[in-house]
């Protein structure tokens, strides 16, 4: 079938779990003999209506969060070319526009279980049915491209509000639901909002009057968020 294709860089390790837990419409990653390429229903099977950057960059970012947050990946999956795909075998590289003529894929078979002598179909993975949940709803979408970034206070913070927003009765719910303590999250925030403990990667610009004692480490502010995220999301399945 003619379609585009995101070609992949990164761990193989991360690249192949992707390829058995991720074949949504909306996402899907795959491998053929030249390596590891994601497809995505979005894009389309137009030759001539490329994918524009902020498309690509944006799902290239999801993906990035879906690893952070379902397979704990620490490097990030980057793309490697953008190519069309055609019925006929070949394929166009955009930025050079020759086709390619691409080898004969492998297929690898596997035994398909049966009950009462019909295929049984694959149980979906976690990892998939987040992929669809998260598809439709931009809040989830926005806290899968922050978490395949770098996280520093800000942007974890904006996480911070996204679940507390989206979770019913907020940090009460939170609390109650086991996902964080209320002293977890009261000390995020006075550190996150403090530039005596932070100085100029605070959110807030003006020195305040009282910063937490023992201010957060970032790498616990970080566990912290990327909890909260999988948990929210997990919430969505």
């Amino acid at each position: 079938m003619a379609e585009w294709q995101l070609r992949l860089a990164g761990s193989n390790a991360v690249l192949e779990a992707l390829v058995s837990e991720l074949n949504e419409p909306a996402r899907a990653v795959k491998r053929d003999v030249r390596g590891f390429y994601m497809t995505s229903a979005a894009f389309g099977t137009d030759e001539t209506a490329s994918p524009t950057d902020v498309s690509v960059g944006a799902l290239i970012a999801e993906l990035n969060g879906l690893v952070r947050v379902q397979i704990d990946g620490h490097t990030a999956i980057t793309l490697a070319g953008l190519e069309f795909a055609r019925d006929d075998g070949t394929r166009v590289a955009v930025g050079f526009f020759e086709p390619i003529v691409a080898p004969h894929a492998i297929v690898v078979g596997q035994g398909a279980a049966l009950r009462d002598g019909a295929p049984v179909p694959p149980s979906r993975s976690r990892l998939a049915r987040l992929s669809e949940a998260t598809a439709t709803n931009d809040d989830a979408k926005r806290v899968l491209r922050i978490l395949g970034a770098d996280l520093d206070w800000v942007s974890m913070y904006k996480v911070f509000e996204i679940v507390r927003e989206n979770t019913r009765r907020g940090e009460t719910g939170i609390a109650a639901a086991g996902w964080a303590t209320t002293n977890e999250m009261k000390l995020f925030r006075r550190t996150a909002n403090s530039v005596g403990a932070l100085g100029d990667r605070a959110r807030h610009g003006r020195r305040d009057p009282m910063p937490p004692p023992v201010p957060m480490p970032q790498h616990d502010a970080v566990g912290l968020i990327r909890r909260l995220a999988r948990c929210w999301l997990d919430s969505l399945l």
